[in-house]
């Protein structure tokens, strides 16, 4: 594992990892067109690390990289209406586009969950593995798990991952399953 800190400018040799998991305030820090084939990015971020535009249209047509969104819940079922008010509808269209279609997001979630047990501690800066684990048990006894592989509604199918899962076997041999 090697950390490579980014300070306004991404050096190229950032490039060369296979999995990458992105975290930032910023959007768009990283170019999707300087990924090598094979490469799995992990983005905890919002907005995404990357263009999500043309993360999506390289997953779709050259599909040899996997652009993952991370961090939200899968909450079940749910249904979405649309209050008429003074925001433009425009407005609320982007924000929920932004947002994706599935799940909440786990920094969303986890103010609710502190709101239902308040046993919950709150997270300041950095997390601890054991305030994690509270959290993870208490999503598990209420069924929450993670949201399908998908990057801003666009879901990644099972052939993707296998694509991506057979560039990786070449060049490093037999991989877990």
């Amino acid at each position: 594992v090697e950390v490579i800190p980014v300070d306004k400018i991404v050096p190229d040799e950032f490039y060369t990892a296979d999995i990458i998991i992105g975290a930032s305030s910023n959007g768009k820090v990283l170019d999707v067109s300087k990924f090598r084939p094979g490469t799995i990015l992990v983005d905890d971020s919002f907005p995404p690390v990357v263009d999500a535009k043309k993360a999506i249209l390289r997953m779709k047509n050259e599909r040899d990289v996997i652009f993952v969104g991370a961090g939200k819940l899968d909450v079940g079922k749910k249904e979405r209406v649309i209050i008429q008010n003074a925001v433009p509808e425009s407005w609320i269209r982007q924000s929920i586009e932004k947002f994706g279609d599935e799940g909440l997001p786990g920094c969303q979630a986890e103010s609710l969950l502190m709101g239902f047990d308040n046993s919950l501690p709150p997270t300041i800066g950095l997390v601890s593995d054991k305030n994690a684990a509270q959290y993870w048990t208490k999503a598990n006894e209420l069924n929450l798990g993670a949201v399908g592989f998908h990057l801003q509604g666009f879901q990644i199918d099972k052939s993707l991952l296998e694509k991506i899962k057979n560039l990786q076997k070449k060049k490093y041999g037999q991989i877990g399953k």
